[in-house]
């Protein structure tokens, strides 16, 4: 599809790009469908459809989350794309830019999540994913869609914690490294941005805090690098 897809994300190291339409997408295309396109043979292996129209997505090698309007919701991915299973849904604040964040180190047992918390203005949400060994039962092995209908054969267990006051104003962006244990955030007031280590047992602790400017900016993108030495930022 050309100048119809609202996002597109590649999946890990393969030829497979996630795309999600738009109201101009040619017929099996939608704001609502996470498309499993397949460039090589280019043809569509796997659907996702979502309650709502996503505002955003995030992936690695076994894990997709699409966030629509005031939750995310988490499905992993089988082997060549076998199936596509529901697993957990996150409720997050009213998210019209889907912010959120994934930690994409997929050799990792753990999986990080972090969201615009629902508790307060500010507050910023953590759900620690864990694999289970358990397989998927044999009735999640849906052919072409997966629903976002709560299912009671999750094969992840998170662990939710939560920064309470990460800033006063709401949330504008969030960045975690490869395996999660930091965090980076930032409101829309745009003048600091705080670096979180997320290993804590119940509340984050705050590592640094990184003063962009003294004027009011939009932050759009923050990301560390491969080693989580450099942290960067465009507004």
């Amino acid at each position: 599809p050309t100048n119809s897809t609202t996002f597109a994300e590649l999946f890990d190291h393969t030829n497979v790009v996630l795309l999600v339409g738009c109201h101009k997408s040619p017929p099996g295309f939608s704001e609502r469908l996470v498309s499993f396109y397949d460039d090589a043979n280019s043809q569509v292996v796997w659907d996702v459809k979502l309650p709502s129209p996503a505002t955003s997505i995030r992936c690695k090698r076994d894990l997709l989350i699409a966030s629509v309007e005031n939750k995310i919701l988490v499905y992993r991915i089988g082997p060549d794309f076998s199936s596509v299973t529901y697993e957990i849904s996150i409720p997050t604040l009213p998210n019209p830019n889907g912010i959120c964040a994934l930690s994409n180190n997929s050799s990792a047992t753990q999986t990080v999540i972090a969201y615009p918390s629902p508790l307060r203005q500010g507050a910023v949400g953590i759900v620690i994913a864990s694999r289970s060994s358990a397989a998927p039962p044999s009735n999640e092995r849906r052919p072409r869609s997966a629903t976002g209908v709560v299912t009671s054969g999750a094969t992840l267990a998170a662990e939710e914690r939560c920064i309470d006051s990460a800033h006063r104003e709401n949330i504008a962006c969030l960045a975690l490294n490869r395996d999660g244990s930091l965090l980076a955030t930032a409101s829309r007031t745009g003048t600091v941005i705080r670096v979180w280590a997320t290993a804590q047992a119940e509340s984050p602790r705050l590592l640094r805090e990184l003063r962009r400017g003294t004027t009011s900016a939009a932050i759009y993108h923050m990301a560390f690098s491969w080693m989580s030495d450099l942290l960067c930022c465009s507004s």
